[in-house]
């Protein structure tokens, strides 16, 4: 199956191949198919897309001009629509019947897979919120879904082919995916994301509210110690400024909202981690939504003076993000929310690993 699954991908209707398997993925309710007409300028050559609404029997060209009749329309058929959450029960019915052990982080829309003690991330690279997983992780063992194989060839090499594989192709014959698993498990090693998670999750569950502030002033002022790392980090991300690399990726959905947001991480992480910034440290745990009600109380506390939140929780509600880019001025954000995805980013790619190891020795002390 040779089809890219994204938005306004197309085929034309004389196309009998590829518009199978768009009505494939159809009638599975993985997309939704609508029709797109357009007429070709017959001076310039111009693509002109015709508008449902349109009641006339001509088209001016946009290039041109030129008034083009519409006698001769061409007819695709494109994704109007991706129903991602049907993907997401595709893959998780895929990998019960691998009969292994996972579990599924609905926050950050990953799963955990465990294959001979050793737990392996499998992502949806489109919607999976995991830059902590995926930056600064070459040998790591990791395994990542593509529905749109051309926009990630950046990221595929000789070494890490095999940790990509197409959704379309695990569509086609399930065990492939059974397959891909085994072989990272095999050729790469421990994730040490999923470990680092693990610990964070640890001392969330073990200290105070007040303990947890303490911590976050902590990783802080590690941060600025240690600023030629950020600087690098920083670089790292301006390198792939346009990848989904240096983006967070926000899952919004509904009637009157896209399907997802892509934040530039690296001018978000440069609003928030500048001086003059109100601090706000809350501690949630794993089941716990940090509400619109709590984020404007937090607001409200510093005077509307532009606040960095550290929330330990992956669990946001929507009206928090959009809140927080309707406060976009020109990439600068006056308001920014390190949630436990960003706060592990950072303390990976910082290698800040013992403000973590500080708090959880000093509980054990006692």
């Amino acid at each position: 199956m040779n089809i890219q699954i994204r938005k306004g991908y197309s085929a034309n209707v004389n196309d009998t191949s590829r518009n199978s398997d768009l009505k494939g993925l159809e009638d599975e309710g993985l997309i939704s198919l609508s029709v797109k007409k357009s007429v070709i300028c017959s001076r310039c050559k111009n693509v002109i897309s015709l508008e449902d609404d349109n009641i006339e029997n001509f088209v001016t060209c946009s290039n041109c001009s030129k008034r083009q009749n519409m006698s001769k329309t061409n007819s695709e058929n494109k994704i109007s629509q991706i129903h991602y959450g049907k993907i997401i029960q595709k893959i998780d019915s895929l990998l019960s019947d691998m009969r292994v052990g996972y579990e599924y982080d609905k926050n950050s829309r990953y799963w955990k897979v465990k294959i001979d003690d050793k737990i392996i991330p499998l992502l949806i690279l489109e919607i999976s919120d995991s830059n902590y997983i995926v930056a600064n992780a070459e040998n790591q063992a990791s395994l990542f879904i593509m529905l749109d194989t051309e926009k990630h060839t950046y990221l595929i090499n000789q070494f890490n082919e095999s940790q990509f594989i197409a959704f379309t192709k695990i569509l086609e014959d399930g065990l492939l995916l059974n397959k891909a698993l085994q072989n990272v498990t095999i050729s790469f090693d421990t994730n040490h994301s999923i470990e680092l998670e693990e610990k964070f999750d640890k001392l969330r569950s073990s200290i105070t509210p007040t303990q947890f502030e303490l911590f976050c002033v902590d990783l802080l002022e590690q941060i600025k110690i240690n600023y030629s790392k950020l600087n690098t980090f920083y670089s790292y991300l301006s390198r792939f400024h346009n990848t989904i690399l240096n983006s967070k990726i926000i899952l919004m959905g509904g009637p009157s909202n896209p399907d997802f947001i892509m934040i530039n991480l690296l001018r978000y992480l440069q609003s928030g981690l500048r001086p003059e910034k109100f601090g706000e440290a809350k501690r949630y745990g794993a089941d716990t939504t940090f509400t619109f009600e709590k984020y404007s109380a937090a607001i409200m506390h510093g005077n509307a003076n532009d606040t960095l939140f550290l929330v330990s929780t992956t669990d946001i509600q929507l009206e928090v993000w959009k809140n927080i880019l309707e406060n976009d001025r020109d990439g600068k954000f006056k308001y920014v929310l390190l949630d436990k995805p960003l706060m592990l980013v950072l303390i990976k790619c910082l290698g800040l690993e013992n403000v973590i190891e500080k708090y959880l020795n000093s509980k054990n002390q006692k």
